[in-house]
């Protein structure tokens, strides 16, 4: 396969190569992913994450595993394998139907390279296309806050939320990216922090109780987060813990907004079919051995968006 660059994926001399963000910011480790094995387990320990770039990792894999001549079964029951990864990651699933696809064509081989390169291209021009359209939305000098992380190290692009940001910052319309932690793993204090520092956008690192007070401070004009999955309904699935802020903006006059992606085989359904929502184990609290940790909390934004911004532009 040709050479792949990306913030956190690599394809060199015929090997995936994956940014472990489980080490950043303090270290920049890359981890080979020669087996189907090697990828399980990378996605499980949360060193590849973000469902576009399981999705792309993946898709990838099959391809160079087909490329040095696995037979067609043992392809297929890798696919199998690497479907059951992460159940809940909707790209994940959407991307192996179609390698599945690629895998009944007679040169199945050239089909799922050419499939997995598509899919690619494909992150990457909706990344550009979400970050065209969300940052007209944008106001110049605006106060933008941001949870957990969405930008190019969970896509093969520029990301979704954080695209956003940074074509608004490229616009010269940001004056401030107000970035939660992300507890418990601290997406946003390791990985968001790290990746808008990276572009040179503002920004400043602030914990997760501190973004309704901002808000009711006036500090805050617009929330820009992403969306695991899109429901045709004005509800996100995302994070659970910034619930409450989430809120905020419905009696704060704030706009708040979650990019979303439609898959070119996914068409929206008359009403929101119901679909699997994850929760995090009490083992991902950095709580030690001996406390009782629940993890109760629901991956499910309330009724409280002011805007859908999807790729294709249009916003509900």
């Amino acid at each position: 396969m040709r050479p792949l660059n990306t913030t956190s994926l690599t394809l060199r001399d015929n090997r995936l190569w994956i940014l472990d963000q489980q080490a950043l910011p303090q270290e920049k480790r890359w981890l080979a992913s020669d087996s189907v094995e090697q990828l399980v387990g990378h996605i499980h320990a949360l060193r590849v994450r973000g469902a576009p770039l399981i999705g792309l990792s993946a898709s990838l894999l099959l391809a160079l595993l087909a490329e040095r001549g696995l037979p067609h079964d043992d392809v297929l029951q890798a696919l199998g394998t690497l479907r059951a990864a992460r159940p809940t990651a909707v790209n994940l699933m959407n991307n192996l139907d179609r390698i599945k696809l690629a895998l009944t064509q007679p040169d199945w081989r050239a089909a799922v390279a050419e499939e997995a390169w598509r899919l690619v291209e494909e992150d990457r021009a909706l990344c550009d296309r979400i970050a065209d359209h969300g940052a007209a939305l944008v106001a110049p000098g605006s106060r933008l806050l941001t949870h957990c992380n969405t930008g190019g190290l969970a896509t093969a692009g520029i990301g979704t939320a954080i695209g956003v940001l940074l074509r608004a910052h490229q616009q010269g319309k940001v004056a401030q990216v107000w970035v939660d932690e992300t507890r418990p793993l601290l997406q946003g204090g390791r990985l968001t922090a790290w990746e808008l520092g990276e572009l040179q956008i503002p920004y400043r690192l602030i914990c997760d109780s501190m973004a309704a007070s901002l808000m009711a401070q006036g500090q805050v004009d617009a929330v820009w987060v992403g969306a695991t999955a899109s429901p045709p309904t004005a509800t996100s699935p995302t994070r659970s813990a910034p619930t409450a802020w989430r809120c905020w903006p419905i009696t704060t006059a704030f706009r708040f907004t979650s990019p979303r992606r439609i898959p070119r085989t996914i068409r929206p359904a008359p009403t929101a079919p119901p679909f699997r929502l994850s929760s995090a184990p009490p083992r991902k609290s950095p709580a030690s051995a001996a406390a009782s940790v629940s993890a109760a909390g629901r991956r499910m934004t309330p009724k409280c968006i002011t805007g859908v911004r999807r790729n294709a532009g249009g916003a509900d």
